[in-house]
């Protein structure tokens, strides 16, 4: 079930016309995500990651011969001092491969919430992404990786009332397992 058919047409709005179909997904995600920052500590630049994806197929716009899929993630990750969780949208033009293998590749817009030195900032980002996918009847097991780019936010420490310039750019990369209905 990696993808819902269309027929021979592209078609703007699928959800407003009858017989769409969500195909909603929920996958479990871990991995590993490494800042590009020199500011961060070696020791907490590379650390793993967890969290939550939830997907649909793409209520604008449905394509004639592959598909778009919207990813909503959600992950966490807490390392030597430093804790982040990220939100982010990330569709993905998905390339059918094989009848139960697809790829596919597109931008990523979010917002890092992060804590510092117990000093909190919330920042946007931006990137790309690309991702795999291996469909078993409603399971499928995925990898992908995507790099986010952040501006710099400033962390002030409160107990020694130092401030750090941060930027939280980061990739990302992992596997996920999940069951679409």
């Amino acid at each position: 079930m990696p993808f819902q058919k269309n027929g021979d047409k592209n078609t703007f709005l699928p959800v407003l016309k009858k017989g769409y179909h969500p195909q909603v997904g929920v996958a479990l995600i871990s991995g590993m995500q490494s800042f590009s920052s020199e500011d961060i500590g070696s020791d907490a630049k590379t650390s793993p990651v967890y969290g939550l994806e939830i997907s649909l197929q793409c209520p604008l716009l449905c394509t004639k011969k592959n598909y778009i899929r919207q990813q909503i993630t959600l992950v966490s990750q807490d390392h030597e001092g430093i804790k982040t969780f990220a939100a982010e949208l990330n569709p993905h033009y998905r390339f059918i491969v094989h009848p139960k293998f697809d790829i596919g590749a597109g931008p990523s817009l979010g917002f890092i919430f992060a804590n510092i030195n117990n000093a909190h900032k919330t920042v946007f980002s931006y990137g790309l992404g690309a991702s795999g996918a291996y469909y078993f009847k409603h399971f499928f097991l995925g990898a992908d990786v995507r790099y986010a780019l952040t501006g710099e936010a400033k962390f002030e420490n409160k107990d020694d009332n130092s401030v750090a310039e941060v930027d939280l750019s980061n990739i990302r990369y992992g596997l996920k397992l999940g069951y679409r209905f």
